[in-house]
């Protein structure tokens, strides 16, 4: 008795994981077609599918108990389906590459996909968690693997290399330090004097400064390119050459003489292995 209970249990828990899958299905053939929607990784169309039949193969397994004849057919369908579909999964990584990455706190997920035909890559804004949609083309071509870093929460670093040897960064932006509603820009916000255990950043009417280990550059407003209301990045020669980003406890004050309350983080545009550095403010006398 115990044993049938348990089947019914779980070939009922398999049909209900299959029809949920199918519908998940259902619900993007709608919104792709409706609103062009995609999955937030392409590679889950494919990976749904498979989990749906594989739950379905459960589910027949374990109610309708086929016969020995039967149960040959269905694991070879099954067999099949799941190759057609790793099959598809492949083809599709070779035209497509995905860059899917979960922020620190697992509220926010990074979406960029580079079609490898043209060398295009797109920034997608995730939509209601599996969904997401076509934000805004990155500027420059990627010609390299894409490395990615959280500064915050709420605010993701794209580092790679342009087919003309150029270093690039596009950053992610998922929240604000205002009130959610008025645009400001980063470089007054942040304006005074940072300082980290051997960096200062210094944000005045010429532009920003960034002073590391002796090595000094001045970043004209002209070449900061600002990312949401959250980031900038600080371009020389056509280059990303760091990005600053507002960390989560930096607060947008209305009234400009307010006294700065929070950090910025620095980090260096560079291939190679780069940690963040938590900077700030330096009270004036």
């Amino acid at each position: 008795m115990k044993k049938d209970r348990l089947r019914r249990l779980i070939g009922s828990l398999s049909f209900l994981i299959a029809f949920s899958l199918f519908f998940v299905q259902l619900v993007y053939v709608y919104v792709h077609d409706r609103f062009h929607w995609e999955y937030i990784d392409g590679r889950l169309f494919y990976l749904l599918n498979i989990g749906f039949i594989l739950c379905m193969a459960l589910g027949l397994l374990f109610l309708v108990l086929p016969s020995k004849r039967a149960k040959w057919i269905g694991a070879s369908a099954v067999v099949l389906f799941i190759l057609v579909n790793a099959m598809l999964l492949v083809a599709d990584k070779e035209k497509v590459k995905q860059i899917t990455s979960l922020s620190p706190d697992a509220e926010n997920i990074l979406s960029v996909k580079q079609n490898l035909h043209t060398g295009e890559a797109v920034y997608y804004r995730s939509r209601y968690g599996l969904f997401a949609s076509p934000e805004q083309k990155i500027s420059a071509e990627p010609a390299n693997d894409m490395k990615v870093e959280w500064l915050a929460d709420d605010i993701a670093a794209i580092t790679f290399m342009t087919m003309d040897n150029k270093i690039q960064q596009h950053i992610g932006t998922y929240g604000d330090r205002g009130d959610g509603i008025s645009y400001y820009y980063v470089g007054a916000e942040i304006q005074g004097v940072w300082k980290g255990k051997d960096t200062m950043v210094i944000s005045d009417t010429k532009g920003i400064l960034v002073s590391k280990e002796g090595n000094t550059e001045l970043f004209g407003w002209e070449q900061i390119e600002q990312f949401g209301t959250l980031a900038v990045v600080l371009m020389k020669e056509g280059e990303a050459k760091w990005t600053i980003a507002l960390m989560e406890d930096f607060l947008v004050h209305s009234n400009s003489s307010a006294p700065q309350i929070g950090h910025i983080r620095l980090y260096k545009a560079s291939q190679e292995e780069s940690k963040p550095e938590v900077l700030q403010i330096e009270p004036s006398s």
